[in-house]
């Protein structure tokens, strides 16, 4: 039953959270980076995070860990683009993920 625990500690939903300069097509290319892989976010916001600053929280939930790393090598190619982190939702709790 070892293999049953691991498969309930794999990641069923996961949050991106994009720090970017202000730009007016910034939620365009944002949207496109995640359509690309044909998901749809269950739930995106944008929020002024300082000045000429903000934050793109977007959530998609029946990923794999390799949609959601394609996605955020997707966003790193926008050039307003200064941070990307990928989290993980699983039975056992949230945890960052790092993307090589």
């Amino acid at each position: 039953m070892a293999g049953e625990a691991s498969r309930h500690d794999r990641p069923t939903t996961y949050q991106l959270l994009v720090v970017a300069d202000a730009d007016p097509d910034l939620l365009a290319k944002v949207a496109n980076a995640v359509l690309v892989t044909n998901r749809l976010p269950r739930a995106a916001t944008m929020l002024q995070h300082g000045e000429g600053v903000v934050e793109v929280a977007i959530e998609l939930e029946y990923a794999d860990a390799e949609t959601a790393a394609r996605i955020v090598r997707n966003l790193w190619r926008v050039t307003s683009i200064r941070d990307v982190s990928l989290f993980g939702c699983s039975a056992s709790g949230f945890a960052r993920i790092d993307i090589l």
